[in-house]
């Protein structure tokens, strides 16, 4: 303000005496301008000296901290030390806890910042993880708990020999969230399911039958046997028995053009998980048998299920010119000639 009242009273001088010079008075020198404070976290960091919010525990550390707060569950689900080119152990045997949807959530969630604190930081590899048996019979899973389940063993890509969801209480939703977890990698995450004593139909088997008819990874390549062996499954249920499990089943395998197998007896070889004594599928060839029934009830006198075929199937018609399809209603027949197509793509 006063250096403003100075130059209007040298500007009003020289209109009033033009010509004259006019004595300046001189100014102070202005405050340099302040300098705005730079937030903490905007501030840069020296290279080498972590911040106090980078910094987090080792992962052995962390792992442990996380175990400890449910040493109960720790007991029963271990991790052990990786080998080089080996994915990770992991032992999960929760069964017999009394687990319902809210308490295996809340297990998902712990187990989840368990496997999560193994992944390697500051690099894009990712830990496997492989366990023997996944076992969570006899608990009281529904449709949330088998969802939550399967959510976490595909988050973290977990394989297994055998999933044991015996003596619980999911429908067919549940079967679907299994369907949907074997079918999620290009490799069978499951040599066995056990799935008895629960509450699905056969509406919830064949919707497990067409994901395995539609995945590659089925019937599962053997390394020691050098053979496709069907997954094992193992669905002794109140609804899925008698004549019409069997007709459905029937139905089934004819419309996914699948195959599955009863349980066959070839001198002293019988079926079994990692092995299949069915004549279709001892050859070294791909075939369409993808699981094993064999505790199917077999009604007497009842139709044989489809045998196991090739897993590709031949789709182009025989040669020759196609049928003609019948002409539009007022069009003479004579006026137009159509061929029906011989291949079917997507």
């Amino acid at each position: 303000a006063t250096a403003a009242a100075a130059a209007a009273a040298q500007w009003a001088a020289r209109r009033a005496a033009p010509g004259k010079a006019v004595k300046q008075e001189p100014r102070e020198p202005s405050a340099p301008p302040k300098q705005r404070a730079t937030p903490r976290e905007a501030a840069p960091i020296t290279p080498g000296v972590p911040s106090a919010s980078s910094s987090s525990l080792p992962a052995s550390r962390n792992e442990a901290q996380i175990r400890d707060e449910h040493p109960e569950w720790a007991a029963r689900c271990s991790l052990e030390a990786a080998r080089p080119g080996q994915p990770q152990r992991l032992t999960v045997s929760m069964a017999e806890v009394g687990f319902g949807d809210s308490e295996i959530v809340v297990w998902c969630s712990w187990m989840d910042r368990r496997l999560s604190a193994e992944q390697p930081s500051g690099t894009s590899a990712r830990t496997r993880f492989k366990a023997s048996t996944i076992d969570f019979s006899e608990n009281k899973l529904a449709a949330n708990g088998i969802k939550a389940l399967c959510s976490l063993l595909e988050k973290h890509g977990v394989k297994c020999e055998v999933l044991r969801l015996t003596g619980n209480q999911f429908g067919n939703e549940g079967m679907r969230c299994i369907a949907r977890y074997v079918s999620s990698t290009s490799q069978a995450p499951a040599m066995e399911l056990h799935l008895s004593r629960n509450r699905f139909s056969m509406e919830g088997v064949k919707w497990l039958l067409a994901n395995l008819s539609m995945h590659p990874a089925y019937p599962i390549w053997n390394n020691d046997t050098d053979r496709f062996v069907p997954l094992w499954l193992r669905l002794e249920n109140a609804r899925v028995k008698g004549a019409p499990a069997y007709s459905a089943l029937e139905a089934a395998c004819s419309s996914l053009t699948c195959a599955v197998c009863c349980g066959e007896k070839s001198g002293d070889v019988r079926c079994g998980p990692r092995q299949c004594a069915n004549a279709g599928c001892c050859d070294e060839l791909k075939h369409n048998c993808v699981a094993h029934l064999c505790s199917l009830d077999v009604p007497q006198a009842a139709a044989l299920l489809p045998s196991p075929a090739a897993h590709a199937r031949p789709i182009f018609a025989p040669a020759g010119r196609g049928a003609v399809k019948a002409a539009p209603s007022g069009v003479e027949a004579s006026a137009i000639r159509r061929e029906e197509p011989r291949l079917l793509y997507e």
